[in-house]
């Protein structure tokens, strides 16, 4: 008489945890590429993939001064290619860049207002050739929100948009959303929204030294008005290089 075949060993719920398909509510959610670290060990703990998500849209909710880009800083170093900035709301200055790892060669500006601003951050993240985007867009609308997230999940690098602390209220696409405050004691950021698990607490960030300075540089240049766009079609967005 042939043996009666085994049972199957029950299935415990530490197994089906395990399962890679399975995601737990307190965790956070699995990315399609991993992040890139943003020089905060801290912060990276709180973000899907371990830093800034790439082929998604991060939003930072910010004024001028608070100076977002310090803290995306040494992130942005670590990688190689050039870096586009879309409508900076101040001059950059080159040095203070350079002494943060961010040569003026690496960094390629769009002086542009509104929709043709919109339009060369969206035409970028399509045709890449960057290695980052960086976009000051305070009056785009829910439809430009869109396209840009859209256009931001087939762009390999990060795609960082700044609006105004005051869009908080507002609805967004972007699966990051963070708001940066500037403090004595360095940076204060809070993440908003992200992609699985609850949201942390406040994390107090202290910039190195060189960010430091640049973001003293951008506090102290901060100002509303943008550069006239150079002669060519109407409308159309300036582009220049960063030169020492």
């Amino acid at each position: 008489m042939s043996a009666l075949p085994s049972s199957p060993a029950p299935v415990t719920l530490a197994d089906l945890l395990a399962r890679p398909d399975v995601w737990r509510g307190d965790a956070l959610a699995r990315v399609k590429a991993p992040g890139l670290a943003t020089g905060y060990p801290e912060l990276d703990r709180e973000l899907p993939g371990g830093g800034w998500p790439r082929q998604a849209l991060s939003e930072f909710l910010a004024p001028p001064e608070a100076g977002v880009a310090g803290l995306l800083a040494p992130s942005l170093a670590a990688l190689a290619g050039p870096l586009l900035l879309v409508a900076p709301p101040w001059p950059l200055h080159a040095a203070g860049w350079a002494a943060a790892g961010l040569p003026g060669q690496r960094l390629l500006v769009v002086e542009a207002r509104g929709q043709d601003a919109a339009w060369a951050c969206e035409t970028a993240l399509e045709e890449g050739g960057f290695a980052a985007v960086l976009a000051w867009l305070p009056d785009i609308d829910a439809r430009g929100l869109r396209r840009l997230q859209l256009a931001a999940e087939s762009f390999s690098g990060p795609a960082c948009l700044v609006r105004p602390p005051a869009r908080l209220r507002e609805s967004s696409p972007a699966p990051l959303r963070l708001t940066v405050e500037c403090r004595p004691q360095g940076l204060l950021v809070q993440i908003v929204k992200r992609r699985g698990g609850g949201l942390p607490p406040p994390l107090t960030l202290v910039p190195r030294l060189a960010v430091a300075r640049l973001q003293e540089r951008d506090r102290a240049l901060a100002r509303p008005a943008l550069s006239p766009a150079a002669p060519g079609r109407p409308g159309a967005p300036a582009r220049r290089p960063v030169h020492a």
